[in-house]
């Protein structure tokens, strides 16, 4: 698959280039941070809390599990402010034991689009986690 991938307020932010108007469906992803001392899950619980404040509410309570290479996800729906539901995710992913970066996932509630676009996933965090550790 085709993405566009923008530089904004140091995020990279992905989104498939044969995308519906209608739909909506981007990766995230953020500077690469320090831990300070917290573990991948403390740290990653705090910055979910911290960004999806600016969304709105989910509908349940965050599960995180463990994924794999050193990552952590949580996935959730909330409302957004034009009363569409919509599905978050995020993943922690450690890049060394001091530090760490979020790839929030943020689409419309399509379970066709989670499929379709869900599955590139790998390639956006090396292409994040790559273009993070270059600058």
């Amino acid at each position: 698959r085709k993405w566009t991938r923008a530089l904004s307020d140091g995020k990279l932010i992905y989104t498939p280039v044969d995308l519906e108007q209608e739909q909506q469906f981007n990766f995230i992803t953020y500077p690469i941070e320090p831990l300070n001392e917290q573990s991948l899950r403390e740290w990653l619980t705090f910055n979910i809390s911290k960004l999806q404040r600016e969304l709105g509410a989910v509908n349940k309570k965050w599960n995180i599990k463990a994924e794999k290479n050193n990552s952590l996800s949580a996935s959730n729906s909330f409302v957004n402010a034009a009363g569409e539901k919509m599905a978050v995710g995020y993943n922690g992913i450690a890049v060394d034991n001091e530090s760490a970066f979020i790839v929030q996932m943020l689409s419309s509630n399509d379970f066709m689009l989670l499929l379709r676009y869900g599955a590139c996933y790998d390639g956006v965090v090396n292409d994040a986690k790559n273009s993070f550790l270059s600058r």
